[in-house]
Parts: structure tokens; sequence; C-alpha cells
């Protein structure tokens, strides 16, 4: 199945102050045993890693995220690829989702631009 690319006209770059792995994998489910140590287990069989990403954004390219992430994805719901500058490798196309199906927003009226913060879960991180 193909996934929705990021949409075209809006930059993906972040800001490389706020850039930041948040975790290279889900952590284990742990499961408190009645005596002795607590289980733990992977979540998933795939590598899915946490990217903290804060990006700055002009107004119109705002608008057309925030239709992307509403009806492509609807409401956020959906999987899609965008390049993620990861270390030595620099940028690569990676399947990703927003962290509980969100982002959050803080416009800065005086410069025209909103800076769309969210958690993006990086299969294969």
């Amino acid at each position: 199945m193909a996934y929705p690319p990021w949409p075209p006209g809006v930059k993906h770059k972040p800001l490389r102050a706020d850039y930041a792995i948040a975790s290279p994998h889900l952590p284990p489910l742990q499961t408190d045993m009645n005596a002795g140590n607590t289980r733990s287990r992977r979540q998933f069989t795939a590598a899915i890693g946490q990217l903290q990403i804060s990006i700055q954004m002009p107004d119109d390219e705002f608008d057309i995220f925030a239709a992307w992430e509403r009806d492509t994805l609807g409401h956020g719901a959906s999987r899609f690829t965008v390049p993620i500058y990861y270390r030595r490798a620099g940028w690569v196309t990676k399947t990703c989702w927003f962290e509980k199906g969100t982002y959050s927003a803080k416009p800065d009226e005086a410069a025209g631009h909103m800076r769309v913060n969210f958690m993006l879960n990086v299969l294969d991180l």
C-alpha cells in the first residue's frame, strides 16, 4: 500500500534547535509478576523510533499542511512518507505518522509564520 507523501509546497525541514530523537525505539511492554523480575518484551517486530519536530511555516504553507492533515490523513489517523534527516545518512524518505494523530501550532503574528510541533513515529529509525 502506498502512503501519501508530505504535502508538496510545504517545507519538511525542522528547526535545528528543536530537532531531537525522542526515542530510538518505543519502550517495551512490561508486566509485573507475582514474584521475581518484571517481564519485558518488545511491542512490535518493526523498529519504531520517535522524533521531536518543530517546523516554522509561513501562513500559506500552514494552510496547505492543515488541510492535508485533516483531509488526506483523516485528521492525522493515516501514515505518510516524508524525508527526515538522520545523522550521516542525510535526508531519507521514511514512513511516519503523528504520535496520537495530532500536532500543535503556535502563531507568530508579527512574522506571519506558524510554528508547528509534533512527535513523529518513524518506521526503521
